[in-house]
């Protein structure tokens, strides 16, 4: 989502309003990003969009809890596309948001909570904070 039109809704529309919006601008991203790139520097160019959409849609779901399922796989797909591209800090902070969505709307031994945890702990284990990975 471009900065102006992001500053336009915020400035403008009800939280309410937002959450669709945010959503849809998220979901273009994470299918512009599932496609497999092969050029790098065409992946690169991507990532300051991504993070303004996901900053857009955890922005306006700030809870646990917030967000549906279908929500929980497109915010995986964005983490996967930041972690092949190598981008670490933007990549935790999706994880994370992932986690303590998926935690809360799923439970702590769900499959897909789990599967959240260890794409986390991978996140933090290629950035070489061991102990925390554990």
């Amino acid at each position: 989502m471009h900065k102006l039109v992001q500053a336009w809704g915020h400035g403008r529309l009800e939280v309410e309003e937002q959450r669709p919006l945010s959503g849809l601008a998220l979901e273009l991203m994470a299918e512009a990003t599932s496609k497999g790139e092969a050029d790098p520097s065409q992946r690169l160019r991507l990532v300051p969009h991504v993070m303004a959409c996901f900053g857009a849609f955890s922005g306006v779901n700030p809870s646990p809890g917030e967000v549906g399922r279908d929500d929980l796989g497109m915010i995986d797909r964005i983490g996967d596309f930041l972690y092949r591209t190598g981008r670490w800090s933007e990549t935790y902070e999706t994880r994370v948001f992932h986690f303590t969505q998926a935690e809360a709307i799923l439970s702590k031994k769900y499959p897909e909570t789990l599967a959240s945890m260890n794409n986390l702990a991978l996140v933090l284990y290629s950035q070489d904070k061991y102990e925390e990975a554990e």
